[in-house]
């Protein structure tokens, strides 16, 4: 799944890395080297010829493999975290501690919100062919993002099965986490009301009263936040991260 055009986010990760294999590189040499100098005379000439081999060397013919090392064994691509679930699941509130938490890794990333961006894009309603036009909308954007080298932290109720299929084939690196939150528990945290205005008719095709929410088949995680603190469900989601990336 790697490719040239998709190495941008983690060089400040490798990096570090690079550095200090180089570092170790040049003292692996350096020592051999100055003892030569020192045989030969100590001469600065001797010793300057000696580091400047020490260079060639280590750039080179050493270094280059433990570039190639880190690469392999880290996925130097952008991924995408697509969480999907009910209204008041607790999924925005996952997806930021997801984006705070990869931001202080060193990576780069954006993060893309349902309701936020609802507010930039009016034009589609909530029926299932809007809803499937607005999500494949947004899913064109978090392409464009990773093929400029950044990560996708995304969070929509995208409901449909079928929809969030074409997303994921559409997006190299995807992963869907399903934020599994029974529908009582989502109606009880709705601070807005919006699930009781659904009730009475007032909001219609609301996902979970009047349209529904089909769950996952095949999620890359399952987040299940009824007897867990926020902070508590995003162990279990930074857990599966850092298997992801290494850390």
């Amino acid at each position: 799944m790697q490719s040239a055009t998709h190495k941008g986010i983690t060089l400040t990760v490798f990096g570090r890395k690079h550095s200090l294999c180089q570092s170790l590189v040049w003292l692996a040499f350096a020592l051999p080297f100055s003892a030569l100098a020192t045989l030969l005379g100590g001469l600065s000439g001797i010793t300057v010829v000696a580091l400047v081999g020490l260079e060639v060397i280590s750039k080179t013919i050493f270094y280059p493999s433990f570039v190639n090392l880190s690469e392999e064994s880290n996925p130097n691509i952008p991924f995408v975290f697509w969480f999907t679930g009910l209204s008041g699941s607790g999924k925005s509130t996952l997806a930021d501690l997801t984006y705070n938490y990869i931001m202080r890794q060193g990576y780069r990333a954006v993060r893309l919100d349902g309701d936020t961006l609802r507010e930039l894009f009016k034009d589609k309603g909530f029926s299932r062919e809007d809803r499937e036009a607005h999500l494949n909308r947004m899913a064109a954007i978090a392409k464009l993002f990773t093929e400029s080298g950044v990560s996708v932290i995304a969070s929509f109720i995208s409901p449909y099965e079928r929809g969030r299929q074409q997303i994921a084939d559409s997006l190299q690196n995807f992963h869907e986490i399903h934020v599994d939150t029974p529908l009582f528990e989502c109606e009880r945290r709705d601070v807005k009301g919006l699930y009781a205005k659904a009730r009475k008719g007032l909001i219609q095709e609301f996902t979970g009263i009047d349209a529904p929410y089909e769950k996952p088949v095949k999620p890359a995680l399952i987040v299940k936040t009824l007897h867990h603190t926020p902070l508590e469900s995003f162990e279990q989601i930074r857990s599966y991260l850092d298997r992801l990336l290494h850390f």
